[in-house]
């Protein structure tokens, strides 16, 4: 009951950097097993084109609503948290953030404000007049992690993410 569209694409970009990772397949496929193991099916659940790279899962054990929902969270923090690491900090760039639902906002907390991933980045664009409706998401945010910001933006553009990227981490 999450956005998949959200997800799926996320996914889909871990993909596409694994495939294209020749060389580091076998390590990566390695690392997913040992970190995630049977788990990995969630995500396969979602994009079912991993299991070219990873093989299947076995279909997992059922649990209540609130249990699938953790294990779904901690499953997709621990997949991103392989990602985002001193030497492949990760950035998220997502769009029409005001559009997400209330399990995706709970799965951003997670992920992306408790998470205490310091190689982690998360920018977030939004349409002005929904700025309403996502300030009090904002101020929650807020409260949870010092260094929210907002940048305001006419549109996120790819050469502004890098600068800042650099100024951080090179």
């Amino acid at each position: 009951h999450f956005n998949n569209y959200i997800l799926r694409d996320l996914i889909r970009q871990f993909y596409i950097y694994i495939r294209f990772q020749s060389k580091k397949v076998n390590e990566w496929v390695k690392l997913i097993n040992e970190k995630i193991g049977d788990n990995f099916r969630l995500i396969l659940d979602l994009f079912p084109e991993f299991s070219e790279i990873i093989g299947e899962k076995p279909e997992l054990q059922f649990l209540t609503i609130m249990e699938e929902k953790k294990r779904f969270f901690l499953t997709l923090k621990t997949f991103i948290g392989l990602f985002s690491t001193e030497t492949t900090p990760l950035v998220f760039i997502i769009k029409n953030i005001h559009l997400a639902d209330t399990d995706l906002v709970e799965l951003f907390d997670e992920i992306f404000i408790k998470d205490k991933n310091s190689y982690l980045w998360t920018f977030c664009e939004y349409q002005r007049e929904s700025f309403d409706k996502l300030n009090e998401i904002i101020l929650n945010l807020k409260k949870k992690k010092d260094h929210i910001d907002i940048i305001k933006l006419q549109t996120i553009k790819i050469d502004y993410i890098q600068k800042l990227i650099e100024e951080k981490f090179w």
